[in-house]
């Protein structure tokens, strides 16, 4: 379906042009109407229609100088000009700047929607070359390494990877992974090494190196959290052994060049892409298990066994706990707490490690706090935590008070975001009545004078305040001239420049549309 703006001083034209338009079978819908050229702009940003329907001769700005402003933006939409001047320069000028059709008043159905088929042909005929073999291709050559990645990424995090057979894919891709056993194993390096980024590189240059001069095939790649990813596609066998020496001489290499750890976990061999996700499994809790024993060392899977069970690493859970702090996630702050606690009170030395944790999340706390701008002194749980650690707190009353702390955080949190928010819009609101006078003022104006982006004050304005900034604008123009029309001395012209009004028969116009009355009708209507 396409979007449709339809743009038009008349309210009754715009009405006869909407009953004239085949919406349903066009496969088109009205997305918005504008009477001036200012709410055509601000509708246009908050829609991005596809299609525009405008009159030439609108208030504020001119038609034509509006369709030369949205093809800069969008030089696909397709413009409907119409005009109830029969001039050849309006005519030249509209067809210079690309419209689809120039229609001269008055507009018949046939006319209308002859137009508007051929917007929707230009439309449908792009969409289908788009779908084409060609530009298929091109998007493919364009991008094939992030595709290739994701891809890869999807097989290896699926458990139920759906599509095409997956090994027909690889193919596809250009992956040569042919098999018949895969090994997943997962390297990183402690995110406090300095010029991290640039190590990352180099260990996945140097193991690349490493793997090819060890005859080992491995597709690697980095994750998200800039793990490196390698995919081992071997013979029949285990080639667990190989790996973990591979990987040991790449620790030790890192080591000696870079003077930085290396972690590593080593998945089980399956013998299928559709089994990938288990030996990722595997890899990923031997690389996790690594902030346990806190060495720099290689593991695989299969010796996790070998070591007593023990609960996540601290500093995990903590880093976890912060992020859901930020995005407001009490739920998931108490499941992820509470599942924690559950792991160490069956443990040695449980309320030791609740303490130390608790101290870890109050810091947490603390840290965030400075971050959002949010006043700790003023959550009372932070002091009741750290007075309750101080004496024989239970590990009910320790749990109790973390998440007491952290739903007290994410309501202060969520406060002080409604409260710049408001603080925005109260700021953007006085500068407006501060500019009344003004009638160049623009969302762009007032934007740039409360320091946001166009697109988001228009979007937080239409959010906070229920109305759009041109007709939020148009109300206090007409508010404030109510009130300069009660002092008899002041004369109509006089009142609409106050305003912001470029004409008095503008004036006139939108002040009889919005009370019903002609401003000198007002004044009178005042006298009695």
């Amino acid at each position: 379906m396409f979007e449709v703006l339809l743009i038009d001083d008349e309210v009754d034209i715009r009405e006869r042009m909407i009953s004239m338009i085949e919406w349903s079978r066009l496969d088109l819908h009205l997305c918005a109407q504008a009477a001036d050229g200012e709410t055509a702009r601000e509708l246009y940003m908050l829609h991005r229609p596809s299609i525009i329907i405008t009159d030439i001769n609108i208030p504020i700005t001119n038609g034509l100088e509006l369709v030369e402003e949205f093809i800069k933006l969008d030089p696909e939409l397709q413009i409907i000009v119409i005009t109830g001047y029969n001039d050849f320069s309006y005519a030249q000028r509209a067809l210079r700047l690309g419209v689809t059709e120039l229609l001269l008043k008055p507009i018949f159905p046939d006319a209308i929607n002859a137009s508007l088929q051929k917007a929707v042909d230009y439309f449908r005929n792009m969409q289908k070359e788009k779908a084409s073999a060609n530009a298929m291709k091109k998007l493919l050559d364009d991008n094939i390494g992030m595709i290739r990645e994701t891809f890869l990424a999807n097989l290896l995090h699926s458990k139920s990877f759906s599509g095409s057979d997956p090994r027909q894919k690889l193919e596809e891709l250009g992956i040569c992974c042919p098999g018949p056993c895969y090994t997943v194993a997962l390297a990183g390096i402690p995110r406090s090494t300095e010029n991290y980024e640039a190590v990352n590189l180099l260990a996945k240059n140097s193991a690349r190196s490493m793997f090819e001069h060890m005859d080992l095939r491995c597709i690697m790649f980095f994750d998200n959290h800039f793990r490196l990813n390698l995919l081992f596609s071997h013979g029949h066998g285990d080639i667990s052994d190989l790996i973990e020496e591979a990987l040991n001489k790449l620790k030790s290499h890192l080591a000696f060049i870079a003077g930085v750890k290396l972690f590593a976990g080593i998945g089980g061999t399956v013998g299928s892409p559709e089994e990938l996700y288990q030996s990722f499994d595997q890899a990923l809790a031997a690389y996790r298990y690594q902030n346990i024993l806190n060495e720099d060392t290689v593991i695989h899977y299969k010796n996790l066994l070998s070591y007593e069970e023990t609960a996540p690493c601290q500093q995990c859970v903590s880093d976890q706990l912060a992020e859901l702090l930020r995005r407001g996630l009490q739920d998931e702050v108490a499941h992820t707490a509470t599942e924690y606690f559950t792991k160490l009170v069956s443990g040695p030395n449980a309320i030791g490690k609740m303490q130390d944790f608790a101290y870890t999340f109050l810091a947490t706390v603390g840290c965030e706090c400075s971050r959002q701008n949010v006043n700790a002194g003023k959550l009372p749980g932070f002091s009741s935590l750290l007075r309750s650690l101080g004496g024989a707190a239970e590990p009910d009353d320790i749990l109790k008070g973390i998440l007491l702390l952290s739903e007290e955080f994410i309501g202060a949190m969520n406060a002080q975001r409604a409260d710049s928010r408001n603080f925005l819009i109260a700021k953007a609101r006085k500068y407006m009545q501060e500019s009344l006078s003004n009638s160049l003022l623009s969302m762009e104006d007032v934007s740039r004078h409360i320091g946001l982006s166009r697109a988001y004050f228009c979007a937080l304005f239409h959010k906070e305040m229920g109305v759009s900034f041109s007709n939020y604008l148009k109300s206090i123009r007409i508010e404030e001239a109510k009130r300069l029309l009660t002092d008899p001395k002041r004369k109509v012209m006089d009142i609409a420049l106050a305003t912001g009004f470029a004409s008095a028969k503008y004036f006139s116009y939108v002040f009889k549309q919005t009370t019903g009355k002609t401003p000198v009708e007002f004044q009178k209507s005042i006298r009695k």
